[in-house]
């Protein structure tokens, strides 16, 4: 039998976040302390904050700067 080895792959995809680690928790309160506390955004809540789930936080600030002008 052979041995298991990372030589037989050209690339490795992982998935870490919600896998081993769920951070969502983390992020959350971290916005909601910058964009609110430290920014000023009131209007920036947990409820707002949904629809940037799952999104690159380079969209989601372009998108937060333009609903917050």
């Amino acid at each position: 039998m052979d041995r298991f080895s990372l030589k037989q792959f050209d690339a490795v995809i992982f998935d870490m976040d919600g896998v081993l680690i769920n951070s969502e928790p983390l992020w959350e309160e971290s916005d909601l302390r910058i964009f609110q506390k430290e920014i000023g955004l009131t209007g920036y809540t947990k409820e707002y904050r949904t629809q940037f789930l799952g999104m690159p936080m380079e969209d989601e600030i372009k998108i937060v700067a333009a609903d917050f002008k």
